[in-house]
C-alpha cells in the first residue's frame, strides 16, 4: 500500500529510492484514493481499480496472461471485451494491456484479460482458456 501524500522512501522497479507520492502520481499517475493497481514481475501496470467497489466480489479481479501471434495482435485494444473460462466457469471481462514486444525468442506477445472471479477458485498458474468478442 503506498499513501499518495506520504514521503516514506520505497524503491522502484528500477531499484530507484523514491518517496510514495512520486512513485504514485508521476511514476504511476494515481490521483484518486482509493486505487489499486496490480504490476506484473517486470513492473507493468495489467490491471487497475480506481474508486471504492460496491462489494469484496468486485474488489477481487484478477488479470488473466495468454499469449497471442502478431496476427492476433491487430484485433486486440484495451477495453475489448473478452470471456476468461477456467476454475469451471465462464468470467467476463476486458483486454487490459496488451505487449509491444514480442516473447524471446518468438514472435508471440503477451496480453492480459482483467475479470472479477465470480466465486472461482484461482491461483497463479491457474489453466483456463480467453475468449475475445
Amino acid at each position: 500500500m503506498v499513501n499518495t501524500e506520504g514521503d516514506a522512501p520505497l524503491i522502484d522497479f528500477e531499484e530507484n529510492e523514491v518517496v510514495e507520492k512520486d512513485f504514485a502520481f508521476r511514476h504511476r499517475r494515481v490521483r484518486a484514493t482509493p486505487t489499486s493497481v496490480f504490476f506484473d514481475s517486470t513492473g507493468q501496470s495489467v490491471a487497475r481499480l480506481t474508486g471504492t467497489t460496491r462489494d469484496a466480489q468486485e474488489f477481487v479481479r484478477y488479470a488473466a496472461r495468454f499469449v497471442v501471434d502478431a496476427e492476433g495482435t491487430a484485433r486486440l485494444t484495451p477495453g475489448l471485451a473478452a470471456t476468461v473460462v477456467a476454475a469451471g466457469g465462464r468470467h467476463p471481462g476486458r483486454v487490459a494491456r496488451v505487449g509491444m514486444e514480442p516473447q524471446p525468442g518468438g514472435a508471440d506477445y503477451e496480453a492480459w484479460v482483467e475479470f472479477v472471479a465470480g466465486g472461482g477458485a484461482f491461483r497463479r498458474g491457474t489453466a483456463g482458456a480467453v475468449e475475445l468478442r
